[in-house]
This record gives C-alpha cells, structure tokens and sequence, in this order.
C-alpha cells in the first residue's frame, strides 16, 4: 500500500517505488488517490 497522486509522485515510495513493485511482481493499493479530497477542491469548475 502506498500513497500515491499526481502531487506527491516524490513521496515516500512514490512513483519510484512503484515502478519497483511492479518490476517485482508485487501487487500495489493505492491510498490517498485525491489526496484526502484536497485535488477534487483544486480541479476546474467545468471538469
């Protein structure tokens, strides 16, 4: 289980870590896809 979004790609195992489980085999979950909702706030009106 990582913790894994657009904004935090450099945190904690981030995008290098998952290309690591991957090359491994590993099965990965994601949390804090929206990072606690807080991207949903920052999106555009329109989207």
């Amino acid at each position: 289980m990582i913790q894994y979004n657009y904004v935090d790609e450099k945190y904690q195992a981030g995008t290098e870590g998952l290309e690591y489980a991957f090359s491994k085999n590993f099965g990965v979950i994601v949390m804090e896809p929206l990072r606690g909702g807080m991207l949903v706030d920052k999106l555009p009106n329109n989207v």
